[in-house]
């Protein structure tokens, strides 16, 4: 009974099958894991003599776009090799790719994310937080990503990658306003002007037949049309202004004694001569008849625009008034500009001394040699500066005037400031039609918006689809078609004549326009710029 028992063991039915003494294990079930292995080993080994031959046809991921497509047998051109923590083959590192793409204009690269920094913030500081930067880069192959094929563009940057720092959403939606809009900032151009009056004067004498006209006619297309040219005189004012055809001469103003001290005055074109001061070399071909003197005064009959007699006795009077005002005595126009234009400054610096340099190098005074070699030792201080532009010695502030660098005696005496405040309104009365003067100094014009800073912005794709004054609509035209009298809050040169978000988004939607984030917005500097886009000099009128 016991031993039918044991051979009827886990039986779960009436019918009675006997039971093996121990478990059956399926004959190929160690197969699976040794060809596991076998595989790996495989794919191991193509690895290796891929990477070995550095030949990465075999493990492409596909083919490389068209600016790349020399390097498709060649991975490691690009890659740095084997990388287990980072997949099958690791990531493009930055150098290598600068080793191709870089700016070779300036210490800071166009391509490199403190390149960014710079290019659109304009801030230096940026650019030598190098710990900061460091910790914060994104790798290059991470938005320019690669074997996407021949066709693709690779800065074709999806709004996903941009997002991924920048949290905007959609341009439609969560876009925010503009900046200049958002905070209501004004355009400090430091200039009298008024659109309505000058349009309206062009429309009265005939020049053009149209306000569009009139837009155009100023505001000259650059080659390309994606831009405009700075509105100069030269080519936009002195048709009215200070022509050949209406001279305008000075007030009578007194000259310069010497035994009155204290009273200002102005130098005769004699006297500047004489004085063969540097900047002064202009005195000897002036030409004599256009300064009339009476007595102890003087009338300068025909005034230029930047006339150099105007501005050298201007120069003068803030000399007194600002004994200290140090570099700022080397700019036509006034220092006082935000910190990211300090290498404008910087640049008109040099370009004074280096004509300074020229003209005192015949004269035969010891004491003039003297300051050759002191302006030397200057400009190759201010050159060395400048060869850096992210050198945070590039200090905009030693070219402002303020109260604290005035002179003691003018602090302490109202009524002597007051004489000198006087007679500069009476020596810039022409000046000041259009430019404003402040501490004996014209207030250094803004001649194009630095709006939309972040952002590019192409005219010519949008001139064809609507008119000048159908987006720029800030300055009414109508409201003051017929007025004489126009109030200068409605018209004035620092009031910014360009369209808010919501002009932009009639168009650029995501069934119409493009709306994507690279329609306006590129990472690095332009790379059509001939020089250093780090360095751009503008002038200061």
């Amino acid at each position: 009974m016991t031993q039918k028992r044991k051979k009827d063991k886990g039986a779960f039915s009436g019918i009675r099958l006997p039971v093996a003494n121990h478990y059956i294990t399926p004959a190929a079930g160690w197969m699976l894991p040794i060809v596991a292995v076998a595989i790996a080993l495989l794919i191991l080994g193509i690895l290796l003599m891929t990477f070995l031959g550095e030949d990465g046809t075999i493990v492409a991921n596909g083919p490389l776009s068209s600016g790349h497509a020399n390097f498709g047998n060649d991975c490691m051109k690009c890659h740095t090799g084997l990388s287990l923590s980072e997949g099958i083959m690791a990531g493009v590192d930055d150098n290598k790719c600068l080793s191709c793409h870089k700016d070779a204009s300036g210490e800071v690269r166009a391509h490199e994310f403190a390149g960014h920094y710079l290019y659109r913030s304009s801030d230096r500081r940026r650019t030598t937080v190098r710990d900061s930067i460091s910790k914060q880069e994104t790798a290059c192959y991470s938005c320019h990503q690669e074997h996407n094929g021949r066709e693709a563009s690779i800065i074709n940057v999806s709004d996903a990658q941009c997002l991924t720092c920048h949290q905007y959403g959609s341009f439609n939606e969560e876009h925010p306003q503009f900046q200049f809009a958002r905070e209501k900032i004004d355009d400090a151009a430091n200039l009298k002007f008024t659109h309505i009056f000058h349009v309206k004067e062009l429309l009265r004498r005939g020049k053009v037949e149209t306000r569009e006209a009139a837009c155009i006619s100023c505001h000259q297309p650059q080659p390309g049309g994606k831009n405009f040219q700075p509105v100069s005189f030269e080519h936009t004012c002195n048709d009215c202004h200070l022509g050949i055809t209406n001279p305008t001469p000075t007030a009578e103003l007194a000259l310069k004694s010497k035994r009155k001290k204290g009273v200002p005055g102005v130098l005769s074109l004699k006297a500047i001569g004489k004085s063969r001061q540097p900047g002064t070399a202009w005195a000897k071909v002036a030409n004599p008849v256009a300064y009339e003197t009476f007595g102890n005064t003087i009338v300068k009959q025909i005034l230029e625009h930047k006339d150099p007699w105007v501005l050298h006795n201007l120069r003068l009077l803030r000399m007194e008034m600002f004994p200290e005002a140090g570099l700022a005595d080397l700019l036509e126009s006034s220092g006082d500009v935000a910190r990211n234009q300090s290498t404008q400054l910087y640049q008109e610096a040099i370009r004074q001394l280096e004509a300074q340099l020229r003209e005192l190098h015949s004269h035969p005074s010891q004491q003039v040699q003297d300051d050759l070699e002191r302006i030397s030792d200057e400009l190759q201080l201010l050159k060395k500066l400048l060869r850096n532009p992210a050198n945070t010695q590039l200090d905009y502030r030693k070219f402002a005037l303020g109260s604290a660098e005035m002179a003691t005696s003018f602090q302490k005496s109202e009524k002597r400031l007051g004489k000198y405040r006087q007679f500069v309104d009476v020596l810039t009365a022409e000046c000041q039609t259009c430019h404003v003067v402040e501490n004996a100094t014209i207030l250094r014009v803004q001649k194009d918006q630095r709006v939309l800073g972040r952002a590019e912005f192409n005219h010519q794709a949008h001139v064809l689809q609507s008119a000048c004054l159908d987006c720029h609509q800030e300055i009414d035209f109508d409201a003051f078609s017929e007025e004489s009298d126009i109030p200068a809050a409605a018209d004035n040169a620092a009031i910014q004549n360009i369209p808010a978000i919501e002009t932009c988004y009639s168009c650029h939607t995501k069934e119409a326009a493009s709306n994507r984030c690279i329609t306006c917005h590129q990472f690095h500097p332009n790379k059509s710029h001939n020089s250093n886009p780090f360095l751009k000099v503008e002038s200061s009128w």
